[in-house]
């Protein structure tokens, strides 16, 4: 990883010193409502990605990149593959979920020997076992009665992370079998302002999906005293005029960056039923918050993100001055050294 990180670190510091004031806009913006698009315009992160991908081409020796660029939102599959493989990273065929889906343990196997623990002595729950009324069914209540609730869901919809049929059968087609439904459930959460946090996950448990799950491995989170180790440890060494800076990010919308695997979206699948009779039938295309495999892709792809990103940060120079802790889609880093540098390593980041 620091040596892909190294030769990607020059290309992203290359557009830095190419846009003059950009770092210093980056690192006041952080806490507003700055959209990214407005320091980084939409043409010029197509052009940066088509500028890594030529470069782990030209390393590995694979031909220039041509054709249309991806989709500018979302994680780029293409390119978390190839960079990860250049690092040899050991996850790196999990980047491939991106485009063709992670599995959820019901149909579709993880594999992950190697790279994670193993869950010893599953005995999951046949699917064949799965049954479910589509006239009874209902959702939790707090959901179809509470409109600004069905307006997160619509916007799912909007965003195709959810697909929406309009009866039955079409939704069974589409999604190669019986659908089995998730109760949705709206969890409310009052903030420091006095507004109302609502957020949507959907009950896998009542529809035994959950039972009929195969994990298979167990991701270990650190812990707080993790982060609070690196600090110290950087201050043990560090020397004027090195300064500490650590920093959390949010990766905006977690579980819905990794779409479901084909295989496995008969069984995440809800009906919602509206005030004056119109019904919605739905079936996830992105890995389903409330699943029990969703929280295992997420780390998988977020921690494989997360490498390449740190290896960016290692500069020979100054070696053993950044450090990042993952917690679930919250990366916390740590940096030391001078101002002028640590805002460099912050924008790296950024760009990435």
């Amino acid at each position: 990883h620091y040596v892909a990180g190294g030769r990607i670190r020059e290309i992203l510091t290359l557009y830095l010193q190419e846009h003059p004031g950009l770092v210093d806009r980056c690192c006041s913006s952080l806490g507003s409502d700055v959209a990214p698009s407005d320091l980084f315009p939409p043409a010029h992160i197509v052009q940066l990605r088509s500028d890594l991908l030529n470069l782990i081409g030209s390393a590995q020796g694979l031909p220039t990149v041509h054709g249309s660029p991806p989709p500018i939102k979302g994680l780029q599959g293409h390119l978390l593959h190839q960079w990860a493989s250049w690092a040899s990273d050991p996850a790196a065929s999990a980047a491939h979920w991106i485009r063709d889906g992670a599995p959820a343990g019901v149909t579709v196997d993880f594999k992950l020997d190697g790279i994670l623990l193993p869950v010893e002595n599953e005995e999951p729950l046949g699917i064949d076992q799965l049954v479910c009324d589509s006239d009874s069914f209902t959702n939790y209540s707090g959901v179809e009665d509470d409109p600004e609730a069905l307006e997160i869901i619509q916007g799912y919809i909007r965003n195709g992370w959810l697909a929406a049929y309009d009866n039955y059968d079409d939704l069974a087609a589409d999604v190669g079998g019986s659908p089995i439904l998730n109760k949705f459930a709206c969890i409310k959460k009052t903030k420091a302002d006095g507004s109302i946090k609502r957020r949507i996950i959907m009950d896998s448990k009542k529809s035994n999906v959950t039972e009929a799950s195969r994990k298979s491995y167990r991701a270990v989170l650190p812990r707080a005293t993790d982060l609070v180790t690196d600090i110290l440890s950087l201050q043990a060494t560090a020397s004027a005029p090195s300064e500490i800076e650590a920093f959390v990010c949010d990766a905006e919308d977690a579980f819905w960056q990794i779409p479901l695997h084909a295989s496995e979206r008969r069984f995440y699948c809800a009906i919602l039923r509206h005030r004056g009779g119109r019904t919605q039938y739905l079936s996830y295309n992105r890995t389903a918050q409330g699943s029990r495999g969703a929280p295992l892709a997420w780390t998988i792809i977020f921690g494989l993100v997360c490498r390449c990103c740190l290896g960016t940060l290692h500069v020979p120079e100054n070696p053993g001055t950044q450090r990042m802790q993952v917690y679930v889609d919250d990366p916390a880093v740590t940096l030391a050294g001078p101002r002028e540098k640590r805002l460099l390593s912050l924008n790296w980041l950024l760009l990435l």
